[in-house]
């Protein structure tokens, strides 16, 4: 009789391919497509960050300058500003809130061009602003067109020799709040199933994974890429078990309302409906966020429909600039060539280089791409550069996922394998079940530089 003993491998994690998809694709064979979709950039970016809360919160710095508007109430019938027999008349002004109100000793400036000197804080809302020289009827301040609604900015300081300091301004910012937000996903199969094991050389050394747990992992993190992308900030009770459920805001309901209860400023909204897109979309879009201080260098995530429209402008227009594409969002190691192995097309136009990516998900037939469903005409601009924290001196990305990791336990990614069949076997059912889950939600920061193109 002959004894034969076993030999076995260790069983290894698909999690431990996650930051070397590359290693992956070699040895289930998959396409970069099958590999690359919005998390794989958030993973592979380096823009996944621990929280020790369900709903966590960011303060954003505001604009150190800040314009004000007419109200409604407008221009004082007395003090209008205007030139009046030898002399021009002080003007007086109430806009829309206190933020918008300037110092005494800045310079006023309308929409068309006049300038004058702020004397007095009336108000909260209210100030009075002279004439710069009070004898020269050309520098009146209202020149007879001021109305509610136009702008008032506040461009300089002009002080008195000798006089005290003025008064002090204090910084503003914004607070923006979302929730966390449990994903789960498993697979299973039996006996009688074919059991796909795989032999994998990792670090020098032979391990075995099922390609179930491949399967199961793209399906979940599908998932989560899904809620990212389209999902709403809640909290309620689940009517099975009583306990409480988070649902994350995802990006297209920050860039409409901003994070839905804190922070209810949304990014920009392009409307394209009834139109195919054209470069003088993105040179709107472009210019907008250029007055609103956005960085150069922007991802841009489209449905099918959309992004075969732009090629179609990209493969005809001359001006399209080739060179001088920055690649600084992808990280380091060759940013250019993760940038090519993405999937992601770059192009510059309109001093700004735009790195186009397809979200596979809204042509999928069985999610956002089913009958009826018309998310393929829509897509993000997104800005890639970091922005300000306040009340410290770090800069953080403006596009980032938080996972929930304290006491010791880090929820970014749990992998379980159990069943009969199982490396370790935990039960007696001749099965093998794979399971995944996470606590993690979306984070956006500064999201007035956020782009939503609505086809």
């Amino acid at each position: 009789m002959s004894v034969f003993g076993t030999t076995t491998k260790n069983y290894i994690s698909s999690l431990n391919f996650m930051d070397y998809p590359e290693l992956l694709r070699d040895v289930l064979d998959v396409t970069n497509e099958e590999m690359y979709g919005v998390m794989d950039i958030m993973d592979l970016t380096g823009r996944l960050v621990k929280t020790d809360a369900v709903e966590y919160e960011h303060f954003t710095n505001k604009h150190l300058f800040k314009a004000g508007v007419i109200d409604t109430s407008g221009i004082d019938a007395t003090n209008d500003g205007t030139w009046s027999g030898a002399a021009c008349k002080d003007l007086t002004v109430t806009v829309t809130d206190a933020a918008g109100m300037p110092v005494v000793g800045e310079l006023v400036q309308t929409q068309q061009g006049t300038i004058g000197y702020v004397k007095s804080l009336d108000s909260t809302v209210q100030f009075t602003a002279q004439a710069l020289d009070t004898a020269t009827q050309s520098y009146a301040i209202n020149d007879g067109n001021l109305a509610a609604g136009q702008s008032l900015v506040y461009f300089t300081y002009a002080g008195a020799e000798g006089t005290t300091d003025p008064a002090a301004r204090r910084p503003s910012w914004k607070n923006s709040k979302n929730y966390v937000q449990i994903f789960k996903e498993s697979g299973k199969i039996t006996e009688i199933q074919k059991v796909v094991k795989i032999q994998v050389n990792y670090g020098g050394k032979p391990y075995v994974m099922y390609k179930l747990q491949n399967d199961t992992l793209k399906r979940f993190k599908a998932k989560i890429a899904y809620g990212l992308l389209a999902g709403r900030k809640s909290k309620f009770t689940d009517p099975v078990s009583g306990e409480q459920i988070w649902t994350t805001q995802g990006l297209t309901n920050y860039i409409q309302e901003g994070d839905g209860s804190v922070n209810t400023t949304g990014g920009v909204v392009k409307d394209l409906s009834g139109s195919t897109i054209a470069l003088s979309d993105i040179k709107t879009v472009s210019r907008s966020l250029d007055k609103k201080g956005a960085p150069k260098e922007y991802w841009l995530w489209l449905g099918g429909d959309l992004a075969a429209d732009l090629d179609d402008v990209l493969s005809t227009d001359t001006r399209l600039i080739q060179g001088g594409i920055l690649y600084n969002s992808f990280g380091k190691s060759n940013a250019k060539q993760k940038a090519v192995d993405l999937g992601i097309d770059s192009f510059k136009i309109y001093n700004r280089t735009w790195h186009k990516k397809i979200i596979d998900a809204y042509d999928h037939p069985e999610v956002f791409g089913a009958t009826g469903f018309t998310l393929s005409t829509n897509g993000f601009a997104i800005p890639t550069g970091k922005i300000k924290i306040d009340h410290s001196s770090k800069a953080v990305e403006r596009l980032r996922v938080r996972y929930l990791e304290g006491d010791g336990v880090d929820l970014r990614y749990l992998e379980t394998l159990t069943g009969k069949l199982a490396p370790v076997p935990t039960s007696t059912e001749s099965a093998l079940t794979v399971s995944y889950e996470s606590v993690m939600g979306l984070e956006v920061l500064g999201n007035e530089l956020f782009v939503l193109f609505e086809g």
